[in-house]
């Protein structure tokens, strides 16, 4: 049987161990070399074995460890759509990067490992040739290799894939140690500092004050409302696009700060997430969390979705379920789509508050749809602060409860002067 603080850990943070009943079927699979059809090794949902039976590796949720529980590789999801794969305690250094079912040589790089998961086969150093078979011995034909059985795979059988040279280690070393210079530099201008509420549409905020304090690319903010709550939570700054396009400050926040923030690519048929607990304040480099969907996707979310991969932040622990979306009426003005969100996850349901908007693609050079969405022990509240100068701030936000967002709407905008 779960309980509420179990399944809000699954989406804030891995707080607290989930229920047994999330975690994926398990399932036994051997990989055999193709030629020989010789057994080389067994893989199940946390070890694998060698030919002997022998236990050569584990895998302990965001990292693969050997049989004496040394770590050997560490998984770190950095982009939304894949992760790198890293030396322990050596965080700048990426030895390989992954979409789930192929290695590659950085992320846009040469694929060197790729898992065929429809024919169960594995090819290697980019040839089309065939060089392992996998055979599932208990699921059906649609069971595929979790992603870290793929990582586990190719380090077991292919070492050498995973070797970076000592120049090209101290190459990724320097750009990390820049590009981390360059972003606090750049964020210690931005959202920062104490703010005023010039105007608003909810009495809630009247007189109230903001508080938003950079932490790495992060942003705390804290909201001090003039009944005595203080609504406290995370930013997460999205680079502004071309042309007129502004900053703007992804939050969510609510009264104990056990908050998560999550951002959806939305595209057709699918939404691909990333989770942003409030632990990153705490520790920025700890993991994201991963929840990708299936579902009818267009110019209004709306209905059922899908669960397709989920993985608790931090902890990277699986689990599964469907996420429904049904539209908020919006009352103060604001043309911003706005959602209810409700999670089922077995027995469970947990509530949050979404917000659609459109934002730059520096990679892409295009404007993306999103998903923004907040949930967390009691009222949350999402938004987006935008027009950030030094001075001028607008919050456009989206709310649950009448704490947040008043007796009159669940919607609303705030704007903010900085104090000088």
């Amino acid at each position: 049987m779960f309980r509420w603080t179990h399944c809000i850990a699954l989406v804030v943070g891995g707080l607290l161990t989930h229920a047994s009943s999330l975690v994926a079927e398990d399932l036994h699979w051997s990989v055999n070399d193709k030629k020989t059809d010789k057994l080389l090794l067994d893989v199940d949902h946390r070890f694998v074995e060698n030919s002997s039976g022998k236990r050569i590796l584990v895998n302990d949720s965001a990292r693969l460890e050997d049989a004496d529980g040394k770590a050997v590789l560490d998984y770190d999801p950095d982009t939304s759509t894949g992760f790198s794969i890293r030396k322990p305690k050596d965080q700048y250094v990426r030895l390989l990067w992954s979409n789930g079912h192929q290695l590659c040589k950085g992320v846009s790089g040469k694929v060197v490992f790729d898992y065929d998961g429809r024919n169960r086969s594995i090819a290697i150093n980019g040839s089309d040739r065939e060089t392992y078979t996998v055979t599932c011995h208990n699921g059906n034909s649609e069971s595929r290799l979790e992603a870290w059985q793929v990582v586990a795979i190719a380090y077991a059988l292919q070492p050498k894939l995973f070797e970076v040279s000592k120049a090209d280690a101290e190459a990724q070393r320097a750009e990390a140690a820049m590009n981390a210079k360059e972003t606090e530099q750049f964020y210690a201008t931005r959202l920062s500092g104490e703010f005023d509420v010039l105007s608003t549409n909810s009495p809630v905020f009247r007189d109230a004050k903001c508080l938003a304090k950079p932490v790495g690319k992060f942003v705390y903010m804290q909201y001090a409302l003039s009944n005595g709550t203080k609504l406290q939570g995370i930013g997460v700054h999205k680079n502004p696009g071309e042309g007129n396009d502004q900053e703007r400050i992804l939050t969510a926040l609510n009264s104990d700060g056990v908050v998560a923030l999550g951002i959806y690519e939305v595209e057709s048929g699918q939404l691909q997430g990333s989770w942003f607990p409030t632990s990153l304040l705490a520790d920025p480099k700890a993991s994201l969390g991963i929840e990708n969907l299936k579902g009818k996707t267009g110019d209004k979310l709306a209905g059922k979705f899908t669960i397709t991969e989920g993985k608790t932040p931090t902890k990277g622990e699986p689990y599964s379920g469907t996420l429904e979306l049904k539209p908020i009426q919006r009352n103060d003005g604001g043309v911003t789509p706005t959602y209810e969100l409700t999670w089922s996850l077995g027995t469970v349901t947990i509530k949050g508050i979404g917000i659609q908007v459109r934002l730059y693609d520096a990679k892409t050079k295009t404007h993306k749809t999103y998903l923004v969405a907040a949930v967390g022990n009691g009222e949350v509240l999402v938004g987006q602060h935008f027009g950030i100068s030094s001075s001028d701030v607008h919050l456009d936000y989206a709310a649950s409860g009448k704490t947040i967002a008043g007796d009159e709407s669940t919607t609303g905008y705030i704007m903010l002067s900085k104090n000088q």
